[in-house]
């Protein structure tokens, strides 16, 4: 009995080892392909955007199951609903999915979840966001934040090739008004760094928002390269990809120590009038 137990005690930390080595290689990375398809896991939530539909779900690992899931209540009652799929590789740099179940197996039967998306293909290959860079030659970058149905950030940042920053800080922002300072060496590094990982021009040639958010603020991303590209994001509800490049200047104020000024500087707006971020 003493070695039965200790064989069932043997197999289950093997299992618990094998779904904590598989959660760690998930969480280790962003997971990005070349049209765009992405998956983040952070903190038990999984943030996805599949033929260009971003959703946000909690999930979990069995064996080789991975588990989208979304949580909620009708009156009283507690419901859920899950999309299951196959976890066919995963090694360091790659991930390989495919649905276990086929669309006709599903359809009608998820509300909350938007499974459609998960059917564009038989399989979805993933690579390290690391490994997909795409250099972007920055001459300047303008970005534009608007509130939200909470307390976001409204305010206006334009960083050069030398790191000279514009800030102008209008709503639930550390600063108001308008400010200017300069970037360290290092965190221009930082910054370029999240911007070649973030699939620029990928994103202006392939990616179009399908979904309007009513919660979500507005962000506009001006791209101006030294090849003479300039590269318009206007979004409410954006690719995650972008996430990190939106985090690092809604808190830039973080990274730079600014001097006020007297004058209003004159940014540079998106020509684009759909979900344009209004200067006031």
């Amino acid at each position: 009995m003493k070695n039965l137990m200790l064989v069932v005690v043997c197999l289950y930390s093997f299992v618990m080892q094998g779904q904590s080595k598989t959660e760690k290689l998930l969480t280790q990375t962003e997971w990005v392909n070349s049209d765009l398809t992405y998956l983040r896991f952070d903190d038990r939530v999984v943030v996805s955007n599949f033929d260009n539909f971003r959703q946000e779900m909690s999930y979990e690992v069995d064996g080789q199951k991975l588990t989208f899931r979304v949580d909620y209540r009708v009156g009283p009652d507690p419901r859920s609903e899950m999309f299951d799929f196959k976890i066919r590789e995963l090694r360091k740099g790659k991930l390989v999915l495919e649905p276990m179940k086929k669309l006709a197996e599903v359809e009608n039967t998820l509300k909350k979840i938007n499974y459609k998306p998960f059917f564009k293909k038989k399989q979805y290959v993933f690579y390290d966001r690391n490994q997909l860079r795409s250099t972007v030659n920055l001459k300047k970058i303008t970005f534009h934040a608007s509130t939200c149905y909470g307390i976001c950030p409204s305010l206006s940042v334009e960083v050069d090739v030398d790191g000279v920053v514009h800030y102008q800080g209008r709503k639930n922002t550390k600063l108001f008004g308008s400010y200017t300072g300069k970037l360290s060496p290092q965190e221009m590094l930082v910054l370029r760094k999240i911007l070649n990982r973030s699939r620029i021009y990928d994103l202006d040639a392939k990616w179009e928002q399908k979904e309007e958010s009513k919660i979500n603020p507005r962000y506009n991303y001006i791209i101006e390269d030294y090849k003479g590209n300039r590269v318009e994001l206007n979004t409410n509800n954006q690719h995650p990809i972008l996430d990190q490049l939106a985090g690092f200047f809604t808190h830039i104020e973080d990274r730079v120590e600014f001097t006020k000024t007297i004058e209003r500087y004159k940014f540079e707006q998106s020509k684009n009038p759909k979900h344009r971020v209004l200067l006031y």
